[in-house]
C-alpha cells in the first residue's frame, strides 16, 4: 500500500499515516487545502481496491488512515484471511 499511495504523491502517504488528521467543514489555507486534496486522494485510492461488501464498511469514513484501521479490523476475523495464516504457517 505504501509504495502505491507514495506513486500518487508522497504527501498522499504523510496524510495516510498522519492519526492527527481531522477532515475540516472548510479549509483555510493552502496547507488545509492540500492536505484535503491528499486525503481524497487516499481515499479514492483505497476505494478503487475494495469489493462491495469492504467498500460499504468504509464508504462513510473521512480519512484514509481510519478506512485502513477499519479494513484491517474486518479482515482480521474473516475465515478466510484466518485460513490463509494458518496455511502459511503449516
Amino acid at each position: 500500500m505504501s509504495v502505491y499511495l507514495q506513486s500518487i504523491k508522497s504527501c498522499v502517504w504523510d496524510i495516510f499515516l498522519d492519526l492527527d488528521y481531522v477532515v475540516l467543514g472548510s479549509c483555510n489555507g493552502q496547507e488545509q487545502i492540500d492536505q484535503h486534496k491528499a486525503n481524497s486522494k487516499a481515499r479514492n485510492a483505497l476505494f478503487s481496491c475494495l469489493l462491495i461488501p469492504e467498500f460499504e464498511q468504509v464508504s462513510n469514513l473521512d480519512t484514509s488512515h481510519k478506512i485502513c484501521s477499519t479494513l484491517e479490523r474486518y479482515h482480521e476475523g474473516s475465515s478466510l484471511v484466518e485460513t490463509r495464516l494458518f496455511e502459511m504457517h503449516h
